[in-house]
């Protein structure tokens, strides 16, 4: 097959699915009327297997897990972020005293020398 041929098929094709949806889909049209009914018609059945389903996740341990897990990160999210401020204080105040500052940079070049050593 030509790929005129190819391109003339794929675009019958896809103008066939347009006009299927066009006039088969959407507002007041038969087959969106079609699944309204026949949703109502199962509705109570529905209901039930939704029912079914929402306590059986509910109830499972995957789920309780899941919001364990979610709870945790942003329970531990949240700490980090408040303790964040106390930190930044902490270290502005020990890096404004002259000799402590001192004592840090040569506990950071004692550390280079080592790892630079081995």
């Amino acid at each position: 097959m030509e790929l005129l041929e190819k391109q003339v098929l794929e675009q019958t094709r896809k103008a066939v699915g347009d006009s299927i949806i066009k006039e088969l889909v959407g507002y007041n049209k038969p087959l969106t009327k079609i699944v309204d009914s026949v949703i109502e018609r199962n509705k109570s059945t529905l209901t039930e297997l939704v029912d079914s389903i929402f306590v059986k996740s509910v109830n499972s341990d995957l789920l309780k897990e899941t919001i364990k897990k979610e709870f945790d990160h942003k329970l531990a999210r949240t700490i980090v972020s408040q303790l964040q401020g106390s930190i930044d204080k902490a270290a502005s105040e020990i890096k404004a005293n002259p000799t402590t500052k001192a004592k840090m940079i040569l506990a950071i070049e004692t550390v280079l020398e080592d790892i630079a050593n081995k």
